[in-house]
């Protein structure tokens, strides 16, 4: 991947993740533009290492930066700390599990049954030891602090990495996604059947909410103050009809309880090309002032206040450019080169922070075909 011509890209070294200590800005200062995207990690060529310690169940690891494996299916999972550490994310599931600890203030879950051809879907019936990826329904907080991860199959731990804290979840519940302050974890609790409820939890305490917002409409995030953003589902919900206007996506902001504190409609009709076109709720920045929203292959910045529309977000035409989220309050872009697309998969993978004005700023690079989490993303 060529690199743009240095008047259009500023390399930022301020983090908000924290200094990567392995990564220094190298070479002569470059010059600041207006358009300098502020407050952004720092870049960073990120390698595994020759060798990396386990996590420390012993002491404190630092705030993460992302989750990552080098190849997509198999070897190693590393965690990558503010600091340039990384450590590796052991393969568990391949000795007894730990006792079903169910976090404080939660009710005793019962499994979920097992899935055709699946005889390991629940404790009593493995015979067998069996490995869970690390990879799989792994994330960090938004400030990096917390990791979510599983431990069993059927079981999550948060572990508080500035400390040795740890906070089970129960059997079955599935981390769904983390409040912008990163204090707080939504979790989908299973009733053994196709429905499903959702629960915040208080990192710090435990403390189990349900969520009782969003009728009609999506659970889409829990927001720094509190609140619940209810957005557009992407089909109908519990096989019932969900009547909308082509082009225009309808958000409440809700009390867990279900009040409704405002309401707001982003109305892309004017900007579509065809009629009907779909549109989604990607995600929306720390701040909770803005969403962004995708229609087929275009994405927008909406205010989360009125609605209004702000941006369109305009990756580079090289391939594999594709809007990854916010990161903060920054929207970020991933350059991920597939094998069968025109350029070679040699080519790392590439987080970088959106500029309007120009061609993206990068910040972190990972080896080519790497499967990565940064903080705040969404669950896989």
């Amino acid at each position: 991947m060529g690199k743009p011509a240095a008047s259009r890209t500023v390399l930022v070294c301020a983090g908000l993740l924290g200094v990567l200590a392995s990564a220094a800005c190298g070479g002569a200062p470059r010059e600041q533009t207006a358009t300098a995207v502020t407050a952004a990690p720092r870049l960073g060529d990120i390698r595994p290492p020759a060798s990396a310690i386990p996590l420390p169940a012993d002491r404190a690891a630092g705030d993460g930066v992302a989750v990552y494996r080098p190849g997509r299916t198999k070897g190693p999972v590393y965690l990558l700390t503010s600091t340039g550490t990384q450590y590796e994310l052991p393969v568990l599931g391949t000795t007894a599990p730990p006792s079903p600890v169910p976090s404080p203030g939660a009710s005793a879950v019962e499994p979920l049954p097992p899935e055709p051809g699946n005889a390991c879907a629940s404790r009593q019936q493995c015979s067998q030891p069996f490995e869970v990826d690390p990879m799989t329904w792994v994330s960090l907080s938004p400030d990096g602090r917390y990791l979510a991860r599983p431990v069993y199959p059927r079981m999550t731990e948060i572990r508080d990495l500035r400390s040795t804290a740890v906070l089970r979840l129960a059997d079955g519940e599935l981390p769904q996604a983390w409040s912008a302050d990163g204090s707080r974890l939504v979790v989908r609790v299973p009733d053994g059947g196709f429905k499903e409820s959702y629960v915040a939890v208080e990192i710090s305490t435990g403390v189990r909410t349900s969520l009782k917002a969003c009728t009609g409409l999506a659970l889409g995030a829990v927001l720094a103050d509190g609140l619940v953003l209810c957005v557009p589902p992407r089909g109908n919900m519990e096989d019932r009809f969900v009547p909308r206007v082509p082009g225009v996506a309808d958000f409440r902001v809700e009390t867990p309880d279900g009040q409704v504190r405002r309401e707001f409609h982003v109305d892309l009709r004017d900007r579509l090309t065809e009629s009907g076109q779909p549109m989604w709720f990607q995600d929306v920045s720390a701040d909770g002032r803005q969403v962004l929203i995708s229609v087929l292959e275009r994405t927008f910045v909406a205010s989360a206040e009125d609605g209004s529309v702000s941006a369109e977000v305009v990756p580079p035409k090289e391939p594999g450019w594709l809007v990854a989220g916010f990161h903060g309050d920054h929207v970020y872009l991933r350059r991920l080169v597939e094998v069968g697309s025109p350029s070679p998969i040699s080519e790392p993978v590439v987080y970088a922070a959106w500029n309007p004005h120009g061609y993206p700023e990068p910040q972190l690079t990972f080896p080519a075909g790497a499967l990565v989490q940064l903080t705040g993303r969404v669950f896989s």
